[in-house]
């Protein structure tokens, strides 16, 4: 496992999805350092073999995403992923003939060490919230794009402080 994939999901990132898609019950793909809900799946209960229930975070290691996204689509429960922007990969085809919504970053995701707790800059990729359930699944996803100054007003606002 390469030591990014315990990097944490930023809390206002976090704040947002769950603002969007929420309540989260479940973060499946998580550890004692990163989770962001009480109850998490670890390495050693590899959330990829377990049951999800609806209100499922995943923020998957981004060293081995697919069996993450086969698992959303075998399980069929409402719940979010964070992943790399599509680009062309195999499972992207799943992603968007399975997700109801799709939501984009017009920033990079600094993503958090948890050991240090500090933001690590030159992530080499967009990220995307895919969201699986809800009204439009089956047909095709509702694309949003979340702008770099719609981030900073919500953090004016203390909505994602």
């Amino acid at each position: 496992m390469n030591s990014r994939d315990e990097w944490r999901t930023p809390a206002w990132l976090f704040r947002l999805a769950q603002s969007m898609f929420g309540p989260y019950v479940l973060d499946a793909a998580a550890s004692d350092k990163n989770a962001l809900c009480d109850r998490f799946y670890d390495l050693e209960n590899d959330g990829t073999n377990q049951e999800w229930v609806d209100g499922t975070w995943c923020n998957p290691p981004y060293s081995n995403i697919t069996p993450w996204v086969d698992c959303v689509i075998e399980q069929d429960v409402r719940a979010t992923l964070l992943i790399p922007s599509p680009n062309g990969e195999l499972r992207d085809l799943r992603v968007l003939t399975a997700c109801s919504e799709i939501v984009f970053f017009q920033q990079r995701i600094a993503f958090i060490n948890p050991d240090t707790g500090v933001a690590q800059k030159g992530n080499p990729r967009g990220s995307v919230l895919v969201h699986f359930g809800g009204a439009a699944k089956g047909n095709s996803p509702r694309l949003r794009v979340i702008s770099k100054a719609t981030i900073d007003l919500y953090r004016n606002w203390g909505i994602l402080a």
